[in-house]
């Protein structure tokens, strides 16, 4: 048995899905379920810069917005500039509405970094996987407009089975766009990706030699959450959804619900008991080597063990090592909910 090395107060990083709006809003891999224009129950400018100033005050380091789609927010970079320079701030999107003036204003406003989903590196296979035709050519366009306004990006793939093959070529990517890091992300089973399993759904130990056998060059870094950098990062890590529901982290979308941020305050919610005992639990076993390279946070990811097992306990089953014959190319009958 084994348990996380720290246990904090604060999260380090809150991640926020700033809206639920969305262009492309039938991605066949996306974790929630979009829609075209913003929900009237979504929070509105004011509860998020008064949500902002709560975390500053209470220590939070890192914070990150998605979507949706952050920028078909009309007042989404007000509210970068509202969070700027006191947190680390990162955000996620398509790059699909980037023009030269935009990139400039994202800029200016002076961010970490900026994260753009490429789910495939060929207009065929990332148009069919948007169901978007012409949208690979405005996400690269979007991404370039970007770094040449000087801001930082991070192509990131969500890997399945379509993409999985051409992993090298999310490192040319990577290159073509001077980045410092490539993101590989992990599928995982909610909101379209859910419908979409069968189809998508790749083979951990495929990924793994996939992952293993890139021609990654000097100085560009691999950013993944498979074996052996495969963390229980709940320890460190707090979601908030556009309509203020915390729910820990955005994987256990539709698992749990810890609190609205809109009636409870935010680190009550981080203090729920089911919270707690994820942050703090002892793992029936753990991966040696994921041990070792992700901040002695054993066990893997809580919301792929949830959803196969029906356990908050169990090892992550994505693990090869410790994945004790989980198929997790084969969905479950029934996903879990909160017990």
């Amino acid at each position: 048995m084994t348990k996380p090395g720290m246990v904090l107060d604060t999260p380090i990083v809150v991640g926020t899905q700033v809206t639920n709006t969305c262009d492309l809003q039938h991605c066949k891999q996306c974790y929630t379920d979009c829609s075209a224009t913003p929900p009237a129950e979504d929070m509105t400018f004011d509860e998020w810069t008064n949500l902002i100033d709560y975390l500053a005050e209470h220590g939070v380091i890192h914070l990150y917005f998605e979507g949706g789609d952050p920028l078909l927010r009309p007042d989404f970079l007000d509210i970068l500039r509202y969070a700027q320079s006191r947190f680390l701030l990162w955000f996620r999107t398509h790059a699909t509405t980037v023009t030269p003036a935009l990139a400039q204003e994202i800029a200016a406003i002076g961010l970490g970094r900026v994260v753009v989903d490429f789910f495939g590196t060929s207009a065929e296979m990332h148009d069919y996987l948007t169901g978007v035709p012409g949208s690979y050519e405005k996400t690269m366009r979007g991404a370039e407009l970007l770094r040449e306004a000087g801001v930082t990006v991070i192509p990131a793939a969500i890997v399945n089975r379509l993409n999985l093959p051409h992993l090298q070529r999310y490192v040319e990517l990577g290159q073509r766009l001077g980045a410092e890091e490539v993101g590989l992300l992990r599928l995982y089973p909610i909101g379209a990706a859910k419908r979409n399993w069968a189809e998508l759904a790749p083979d951990p130990r495929e990924v793994t030699a996939a992952i293993a056998a890139l021609d990654v060059p000097e100085g560009l870094r691999m950013m993944n959450g498979f074996h052996p950098y495969d963390a229980n990062c709940c320890w460190v890590n707090a979601h908030i959804t556009s309509t203020g529901d915390s729910i820990g982290c955005p994987y256990l979308r539709g698992m749990v619900n810890y609190g609205n941020v809109r009636e409870t305050p935010f680190l009550e919610t981080w203090q729920d008991p089911l919270y707690r005992q994820l942050r703090t639990q002892e793992i029936e076993d753990d991966c040696p080597e994921c041990t070792t390279n992700r901040m002695r946070s054993p066990g893997g990811c809580r919301s792929s063990a949830f959803t196969f097992t029906g356990r908050w306990d169990a090892t992550d089953p994505f693990c090869p090592e410790m994945g004790n014959g989980v198929d997790v190319t084969l969905l479950p009958a029934t996903i879990p909910v909160r017990r």
